[in-house]
């Protein structure tokens, strides 16, 4: 029997994480994809974004923590997934230290299940573009804390993948060979 897969994609906003994982989803049988911003926009009140942190409405630590409770929920529904036979691809921008330690918190309760963290790269100049042909608003701070918050990770414990200047297709296929997982 093989071992089920747990994937976590991560990386700054517009390096390709939500489409990937849709597309790995799709390709690889008995997949799913969770997506942990969209955990934290299902909060209705008292959501807690980054931008708010820019403006000084609220404090990174309670954003962080926030971003930590989603992360854990996702996990809790991993759990689930793996216990009915599903591969997990997991997308967030855990974007410091305290994220990703949440992230391999959760990981390490998972026993006979292959991890793979991917880590999404993009130069500055295309992460720029991408946001501006999403037409995602972006202030310039929380850009630079995403872009410098990224460069700080230990991309020892990664495979890297860059998705600066390449087609999508090229990407999702650079990931299946890192995967490897049978269809």
């Amino acid at each position: 029997m093989m071992k089920q897969k747990l994937v976590l994609l991560n990386g700054s906003f517009a390096t390709g994480k939500t489409t990937l994982a849709k597309m790995l989803a799709e390709y690889y049988k008995k997949s799913v994809h969770i997506d942990v911003d969209q955990m934290k926009w299902n909060i209705r009140n008292g959501y807690i974004d980054e931008e708010d942190v820019i403006k000084g409405i609220y404090q990174l630590r309670d954003c962080i923590n926030q971003h930590i409770v989603a992360i854990q929920a996702c996990y809790q529904a991993a759990s689930i997934f793996f216990a009915n036979g599903y591969n997990l691809l997991i997308s967030d921008p855990a974007y410091n230290e305290k994220l990703i330690n949440a992230h391999l918190s959760e990981i390490d309760k998972f026993n006979n299940v292959e991890v793979y963290k991917i880590l999404l790269i993009v130069d500055h100049n295309n992460m720029k573009d991408r946001c501006a042909k999403q037409k995602r608003s972006t202030s310039p701070k929380l850009f630079e804390l995403f872009s410098s918050s990224f460069r700080s990770i230990n991309e020892a414990q990664w495979d890297v993948v860059d998705t600066s200047n390449k087609d999508i297709v090229k990407v999702f296929d650079q990931i299946r060979t890192i995967l490897d997982i049978a269809k």
